[in-house]
């Protein structure tokens, strides 16, 4: 019984600091080609279990790309100018602008900015901007082997 309670409100208090979860154990990233245009590489299953990202409630998110590895916070930034947020598209393929992220492990110009589509609910879009607007690298991940942005192309930087 004491077990039972204690099960019940550990699950509560997770409950309580998250808001939602993807989870998806397969993942294509757009690599840079020789022509300076990355191209999407073909979806496949991750070796060390499933990229997950929890959104809390702070607005922030938990970040766990396999699991050997702790999870990482990512702090929501929402200090930008209507001016640098044009640079960012706000739909792409059917996923909305989710958020623009700081890794506290990376230098403070790197951002990642996620979109995601409510509709694949295990489906993320994740994409890494040195300085806002110019796309490093890009990776899609999800609970199906079909990515609906391999046609999309990236200019990388020099």
């Amino acid at each position: 019984m004491i077990k039972h309670i204690f099960s019940t409100f550990v699950i509560f208090m997770i409950w309580q600091g998250t808001y939602g979860q993807v989870s998806a154990p397969y993942l294509s990233m757009s690599l840079e080609a020789k022509d300076n245009s990355a191209r999407w590489q073909p979806m496949h299953k991750m070796p060390a279990g499933h990229f997950i990202v929890e959104w809390l409630k702070s607005g922030d998110i938990l970040v766990s790309y396999n699991r050997n590895e702790a999870p990482t916070r990512y702090l929501k930034e929402t200090d930008f100018s209507s001016k640098d947020l044009q640079k960012l598209d706000k739909k792409i393929s059917g996923f909305s602008l989710k958020g623009i992220y700081l890794d506290p492990e990376q230098p403070p110009e790197f951002y990642y900015v996620i979109y995601f589509n409510p509709k694949m609910k295990n489906s993320i879009l994740l994409e890494l901007h040195a300085v806002l607007g110019h796309v490093v690298s890009a990776t899609y991940y999800s609970d199906k082997k079909i990515n609906p942005f391999q046609n999309r192309i990236y200019s990388t930087l020099k």
